[in-house]
């Protein structure tokens, strides 16, 4: 009996692996998540500072760059002024960055919201081209068809 109970509290070997793979998975995403925010705050024209790569202070450089007070931060965590606050914040990031009111709906949607944090981070500015001077679309020189 007592041999059995110790053979059934026994580790498997490789149930350690599991553990340190998953916590290397996390350990990647976030630090993804980390850098593409820390591009957000840099396109939105704000320095994101130590405070990016930091768990949960990590909003208070991304409330910043979508030109929110950092107090913002405490409200995030009352119920529903949370909630509000975060639809507000989508869609003022999404207007630092210079793109439009579709950014900010997909940020809100759970399934969307991952593809429009990511074309934030790597789009290029949407007033680039405005603040350049030149067309938004650009021409391309093409030769004549023969005739």
């Amino acid at each position: 009996m007592v041999a059995e109970l110790k053979s059934k509290m026994a580790r498997k070997p490789g149930s350690g692996n599991i553990l340190l793979m998953v916590l290397g998975l996390f350990a990647v995403v976030f630090l993804f998540f980390s850098y593409t925010a820390k591009l957000i705050c840099e396109k939105a024209g704000t320095v994101p500072g130590i405070l990016v790569w930091i768990p949960v202070f990590q909003m208070i450089p991304l409330l910043r760059a979508a030109s929110m007070s950092a107090w913002w931060f405490l409200a995030l965590f009352i119920p529903f002024v949370g909630f509000v606050v975060h639809i507000l914040w989508c869609f003022k990031l999404s207007a630092a960055r210079g793109k439009g009111l579709l950014t900010g709906i997909c940020l809100i949607l759970p399934g969307l919201s991952f593809f429009a944090w990511l074309y934030l981070a790597f789009s290029d500015s949407g007033s680039s081209a405005d603040s350049k001077g030149g067309d938004a679309v650009k021409s391309r020189e093409t030769e004549p068809l023969p005739a």
